[in-house]
């Protein structure tokens, strides 16, 4: 037959197929391929049964370069489409000869992985299995699990947690494996806020968004998974907006409270002067003022419960927003200018107070009656003298020691707030201290 000819066609699979195995040696021998200074995907790599087992007979800076064939899923890097071979030094890999028997050109089709079995020590000898971490790429220090096994294994390649070192120490005390590792030594610190800085929600957020999109935008930076980059990016906005949430919900408390207190006031004086008019009695008067109150009680109790859990709410149903309007700007923004961050952050800004105004309705109409029905808490949110100007440097950065008040005083890394400034007045004290004022009202009266 012709394929099997003793005339060479210099066709692939023609005069010959041939199979091998094979281990990447060094990285020094990789020379300025290692480097950057290097073309296309290849690799130094010695081969069984070709080449021998011995540096002294074929050093490793003389092995033969190999080309790696990449999967179709990788891509070749026609319209920015690729994902870099993975191959490190040590690895055993299978390949094939383009030029069949001649043997002079080798692919690389795959690799074979690593198991906890397989030794990794420095390199001693040819075909020998070494470890895979080099001076460039050296050992983690606490920052992963040590093991390069590959294999189907519940410890193998384990990723870092998200707890803090406290928690994982407890955890490695239970496992003999001693495998955890935490991905940042500063989850559940705290950390105390600043009296006065530059860095505020809307240059955060416009310095996220510039961010996203040089690193979307670079043409050297080849991001293998866009959406994982885009979660990254809405989870530190919406850490970003969080305090925002925060501030704005305290501004809007304390000024409940102030109308809470004159709608007590107004409900006391009220039923006081209808039942004094009727019975001439003041001690009859007073009682029904303050049986009034006290019927308001479950009702402002309530609000006071609720109003703690409206910035979580607020804050968890912010992230599937900003991921749509993050992912609005990837898609249609090549390059970052200011006016793409202020109309990020004011649209931002209109959905939260949405979410808070609807959040409260129904807590609010429980105290309607002592509430100024002329009160909007949109309209609150949104005036010159509102929460949002209020919000301790929001927009200004020529902040004094006086901004901080009332903003969140201390925050635990990975897990939130953990107290607020002193100012914070509780619901409770609104009666007490309208109660208070009433007995002196009677008693000088």
């Amino acid at each position: 037959m012709i394929d099997e000819s003793i005339l060479k066609s210099n066709f692939i699979g023609r005069d010959g197929f041939r199979w091998w195995i094979g281990q990447i040696p060094p990285i020094e021998a990789q020379k300025t391929q290692a480097n950057g200074g290097g073309w296309g995907n290849r690799t130094k790599v010695r081969i069984l049964g070709y080449h021998p087992y011995s540096t002294a007979e074929l050093s490793n800076d003389d092995l033969p370069w190999a080309q790696v064939l990449l999967s179709p899923t990788s891509g070749s890097g026609a319209a920015n489409y690729a994902v870099n071979p993975k191959l490190r030094p040590g690895d055993t890999v299978l390949g094939f000869f383009l030029d069949g028997d001649n043997a002079q050109i080798p692919v690389i089709i795959g690799c074979f992985g690593r198991t906890n079995s397989v030794p990794s020590t420095t390199f001693q000898s040819p075909f020998v299995p070494f470890t895979g971490y080099t001076k460039r790429i050296p050992e983690p220090n606490g920052t992963l699990y040590k093991s390069e096994a590959n294999e189907e294994d519940s410890t193998s390649q384990k990723s870092p947690r998200d707890l803090s070192p406290e928690q994982i120490k407890n955890l490695n005390s239970q496992n003999s494996k001693n495998d955890e590792v935490f991905y940042f030594s500063g989850v559940g610190k705290k950390v105390v806020i600043g009296n006065s800085s530059s860095d505020t929600m809307a240059s955060g957020i416009g310095a996220e968004i510039d961010n996203v999109l040089q690193k979307l935008n670079d043409i050297t930076n080849k991001i293998q998974n866009i959406k994982s980059e885009i979660a990254r990016s809405v989870d530190k906005i919406v850490g970003i907006a969080t305090g925002f949430v925060a501030d704005t919900v305290n501004s809007l408390y304390k000024k409940l409270i102030e109308l809470l207190r004159q709608g007590l006031k107004a409900l006391f004086n009220s039923v006081k002067a209808a039942v004094l008019a009727a019975t001439a009695n003041p001690v009859a008067a007073y009682a029904a003022g303050v049986a009034a109150q006290v019927a308001m009680t479950s009702a402002v109790k309530a609000l006071e419960s609720y109003i703690p859990k409206i910035i979580g709410i607020v804050t968890n149903n912010l992230f599937k927003v900003v991921e749509t309007m993050l992912n609005d700007v990837v898609s249609n923004v090549n390059n970052f200018i200011s006016s793409v961050a202020d109309q990020f952050v004011g649209s931002l800004l209109n959905d939260i107070i949405g979410k808070i105004e609807r959040g409260l309705s129904g807590v609010l109409g429980g105290v309607s009656k002592i509430l100024s029905s002329a009160f909007s808490v949109s309209q609150f949110l949104r005036s010159g003298i509102s929460a949002i100007r209020s919000v301790q440097g929001l927009f200004d950065v020529n902040q004094n020691k006086n901004k901080s008040v009332g903003n969140v005083a201390e925050w635990r890394i990975g897990i939130g707030v953990a107290s607020v400034a002193s100012d914070v007045i509780k619901f409770e004290n609104i009666m007490k201290n309208m109660n208070t004022e009433n007995v002196k009202e009677i008693k000088s009266g």
